[in-house]
């Protein structure tokens, strides 16, 4: 279910759905704004490739040392504010630039840099999205350090400080699992993740879960297993759900399935196993087509990921562009 590409667009995934004014919405609205940015994302780069190759001799100097020069994070933060409440991306471009920068920078200057916005006069508002932008990459760098600097800050930002807690969490285990289960498993029995909410339930200590369990599943399912089987039977599902933004790869996907055929309900069953197919979908439905013929999906099954399928596709070319009726037909004939 993971992959090292997708941790460096996180940030900028955060940034861009703050910008679109995602502080005012919950969690869940903001991962699928997120799943559709990153296509924008993702076009972005590659236009910024080709429009902006590299340059040489003085000019690459002066790029080079402009490179290096202080970041201004007043200014960002200004302009990320201004972006936000102009309701538009913004420019793509710029963001990507900085992304970029971001991911240039060594363990101890990202640290270095979250220390310096920590004194500067900004609105918590500014400051939590630059934080949230520095953390991304500081969490591919040192995830124990990111993990261990603000673990007691996860719930702030309408939880999305805890989706980019949660990212690192999911670096660390893949680095090593065992330490990073040892650490989650004393900071639950600390208290960290107790429940605030009256229906007990913790969604931040859901996304570490699902962090954990989404890598386990590759390296180790019955470890995953056993992980989600120790959680109340009425909390596994939203662990599933809580946090994985990217498709289970080919040889994960029926390990994920029996999994989830035997610790869900039925209903709970049907959904993890339709977000799941709804992921797989690109320019055509191949291989939602081939993950339900290789989980041996039933037809209550099938039902449910046709329509959850169909559901993800509308909503994501309506975000690209107009629905045109030879969309309609390509999916009915699907």
């Amino acid at each position: 279910m993971k992959h090292s590409s997708w941790i460096p667009p996180a940030a900028a995934l955060i940034v861009a759905a703050a910008w679109l004014g995602s502080q005012h919405h919950s969690i869940s609205t903001l991962e699928k704004e997120s799943e559709l940015l990153q296509e924008h994302i993702e076009k972005a780069r590659s236009s910024l490739a080709l429009a902006d190759p590299s340059p040489a001799g003085p000019a690459a100097a002066a790029k080079t040392n402009k490179d290096k020069e202080p970041l201004d994070w007043k200014k960002i933060a200004a302009q990320m504010r201004d972006m936000q409440q102009s309701g538009g991306m913004g420019d793509m471009r710029a963001m990507i630039r900085m992304q970029q920068r971001l991911q240039s920078m060594t363990k101890e200057e990202l640290i270095a840099a979250l220390d310096n916005i920590a004194t500067l006069d900004l609105t918590d508002e500014e400051r939590l999205l630059l934080e949230q932008m520095l953390l991304g990459p500081l969490a591919q760098k040192d995830p124990e350090g990111a993990l261990t600097k603000y673990i007691d800050r996860m719930g702030e930002g309408h939880g999305t400080m805890g989706w980019v807690l949660a990212n690192a969490m999911s670096e660390w285990a893949t680095k090593d699992p065992v330490a990073a289960a040892a650490w989650f498993d004393q900071q639950i029995a600390a208290g960290k993740f107790d429940s605030k909410t009256l229906d007990g339930k913790s969604r931040t200590r859901a996304q570490f879960e699902g962090a954990l369990i989404d890598v386990l599943l590759e390296t180790d399912p019955e470890a995953a297993g056993r992980r989600l089987a120790m959680l109340p039977a009425d909390e596994r599902g939203d662990v599933l759900n809580s946090y994985s933004l990217h498709p289970l790869k080919e040889e994960s996907q029926m390990a994920f399935a029996k999994m989830v055929r035997s610790q869900l309900s039925e209903k709970e069953q049907h959904s993890a196993l339709a977000q799941q197919a709804a992921r797989l979908v690109g320019e055509d439905y191949s291989k939602a087509t081939a993950f339900l013929e290789r989980i041996e999906a039933t037809s209550s099954e099938r039902s449910a990921c046709v329509e959850q399928v169909a559901q993800t596709r509308i909503q994501t070319l309506s975000f690209n562009q107009k629905i045109t009726a030879k969309d309609l037909d390509a999916m009915r004939e699907w």
